[in-house]
């Protein structure tokens, strides 16, 4: 938590994605820049084409002193470790790695009801869905959690049995196609 600037009576957002358009950072922008919660903090974790223009939209909005980007990280175990509710607001989705990894680890959503995610985020059970790019839906999701603090483990703990029952195995068979898939090029490419 130091080396974001984070304070332990923090109240941190975690957005982990790449910073491109239809992960919708903006919307969250938007929806924390008309909260008066001096403790909300929001941590951008991912790097992108949107980079610049996500940190000059932040200053231009006031928010420098609430918003960390921290850049692609390899490990984002530690950033989960400090994050009390992860985001998805994904104007468009598949079904995200980012999203299962936060789940298993115990963290509260909010996302957009889009692609896949309706399958594994279920309203007010593990998370908060919410209407593509609805800013007000957004912004009352975060005010929930940051007016039920009980429900984030509630829903945090509901999130991990979730992922565990339904997508471990699923991921780690995809996990070991990537695996095959990326050794089977390079021999295909030694045999040329």
């Amino acid at each position: 938590a130091k080396k974001y600037n984070l304070q332990t009576s923090d109240f941190v957002l975690g957005m982990i994605s790449s910073l491109s358009y239809e992960k919708n950072h903006q919307a969250v922008l938007k929806a924390i820049s008309g909260m008066d919660k001096p403790n909300l903090k929001l941590l951008i974790v991912g790097s992108g084409y949107l980079d610049k223009d996500l940190r000059k939209q932040v200053e231009e909005m006031g928010l420098s002193e609430r918003v960390v980007f921290t850049g692609t990280l390899s490990n984002v175990t530690d950033v989960l470790s400090v994050v009390k509710v992860f985001l998805l607001p994904s104007l468009s989705e598949g079904l995200p790695m980012a999203l299962l990894e936060a789940m298993a680890s115990g963290k509260a959503v909010v996302a957009s009801n889009v692609g896949e995610v309706g399958n594994v985020v279920e309203h007010h059970v593990n998370g908060l869905l919410i209407k593509r790019n609805n800013i007000d839906e957004l912004r009352s999701a975060i005010e929930f959690f940051f007016e039920n603090k009980e429900k984030i483990n509630e829903y945090g703990c509901a999130a991990r049995s979730k992922v565990v029952a339904k997508f471990s195995s699923k991921i780690m068979a995809q996990n070991y196609c990537k695996i095959y898939d990326s050794m089977l090029s390079s021999v295909a490419s030694m045999e040329k």
